[in-house]
């Protein structure tokens, strides 16, 4: 073998030696490399995990308390403000800086309204309430530890409402009255802490005042908004001057006052029923609601509480001071809005029951509209045919 063949071999193995210790220097750094880095997430990461937005409304939700009953609130005078106002100023007064967020939404809600009613007809029992489907169209507006959805329906935030209530309000021309009734009942049934709802049932034409029918009517349509538990009949001219007077659904039936200032601080009658009166809606199925026959002034309460007593309802009315209230001055009622035939119908009443109330009511579609505070129902009520096994009283 040559000298220069012997050079050539040597210069071969001297490169595969080091192509190979390349090779094992680069394996190694490799090795080392890969060993070093973790694949899972450093600690600080895991850390950094948060509950997510849901999670955090659930536990609120069900750490929330029952919201108070009568025994929880306070024994508390209230001073009524019965001077003249409009609804305007009512509106900013207790809406403060929601007020034109409020009426935005009020404004969109009734502007569906209307297809929102058609909807519910065609698909009846299996349609939502109508103020569900208002809160999915997100107009709710919060303050005030309380959600107010467009038409005066007012929930509770800081609490668990268990039950809730329909304050029912006959009306008709007492628009000075109106403003001075929310003014005052509002932050009453929020100090509370009520869920609940305000419906002004009006009558829409000039023909005697039926104060009973119309108290049906907005029983009827309040339950089409929510499915509420009990409803407060309420008239618009009374204010009532204790926050303890508690208007939830507790001892019901129940005649909410036990004196007025008109009264000297008593009732005129033991058995009276009228003014402001409260009725679980179970309740009010099974005494058929209110008589509808009852045209002009007079016997429609009497009637009422004759219901009530015949089915073993137990009524209720709270105790002294507690139960006080102020009225806004109106008006004298013209004997000729009086209804004279009440004593004979108030006679009657239990051969009517079965058969005269909500079983028999029938009005025209009524015109609903939504306001912040309260919605109104107007509505254009007429007598009803007369039954002929009914006793027949004079002008009927």
């Amino acid at each position: 073998m040559s000298m220069r063949t012997c050079r050539n071999a040597f210069a071969m193995v001297l490169i595969f030696c080091l192509c190979c210790v390349a090779l094992l220097a680069f394996m190694s750094v490799y090795i080392d490399y890969s060993g070093t880095q973790p694949f899972k997430p450093p600690e600080k990461r895991a850390d950094l995990r948060q509950p997510t937005k849901t999670h955090d409304v659930k536990e609120k939700t069900v750490s929330l308390s029952p919201c108070p009953g009568s025994m929880d609130l306070p024994d508390e005078q209230l001073t009524p403000r019965k001077d003249p106002t409009t609804l305007q100023k009512v509106n900013f007064e207790l809406l403060g800086n929601s007020l034109q967020k409020t009426l935005e939404a009020t404004d969109i809600a009734n502007k569906s309204l209307p297809s929102i009613i058609v909807k519910r007809k065609s698909i009846q029992e299996a349609a939502s309430s109508i103020d569900q489907t208002i809160s999915e169209m997100n107009l709710a507006v919060d303050f005030d530890d309380y959600r107010l959805l467009p038409g005066g329906h007012w929930i509770p935030l800081s609490c668990k409402s268990l039950l809730k209530v329909a304050i029912v309000v006959p009306f008709r021309n007492r628009f000075d009255h109106l403003p001075i009734f929310l003014r005052h009942i509002v932050p009453l049934l929020k100090r509370q802490k009520l869920e609940f709802s305000i419906f002004i049932s009006e009558q829409r034409n000039d023909i005697r005042f039926n104060r009973a029918m119309l108290m049906n009517v907005g029983f009827v349509e309040a339950l089409n908004f929510t499915n509420f538990d009990c409803v407060v009949f309420h008239d618009i001219d009374h204010l009532a001057l204790n926050v303890k007077n508690y208007f939830g659904c507790e001892n019901m039936p129940r005649h909410f006052i036990s004196g007025e200032a008109m009264w000297g601080w008593k009732i005129i009658y033991e058995n009276l029923f009228g003014g402001v009166t409260g009725i679980t809606k179970q309740q009010f199925y099974t005494i058929n609601g209110l008589s509808n026959v009852y045209w002009g002034w007079g016997g429609e309460d009497d009637d009422f509480a004759g219901r009530v007593q015949s089915k073993g309802h137990k009524r209720t009315r709270p105790q002294g001071k507690i139960g006080y209230f102020d009225t806004v001055i109106h008006g004298k009622k013209e004997s000729s809005a009086f209804n004279e035939a009440r004593f004979c119908l108030l006679r009657y009443y239990k051969q009517r029951m079965p058969t005269d109330g909500v079983s028999n009511l029938r009005y025209e579609p009524p015109t609903i509209e939504l306001h912040p505070l309260y919605t109104n129902i107007s509505v254009n009520i007429q007598k009803l045919p007369w039954n002929p096994s009914w006793h027949r009283c004079p002008g009927q």
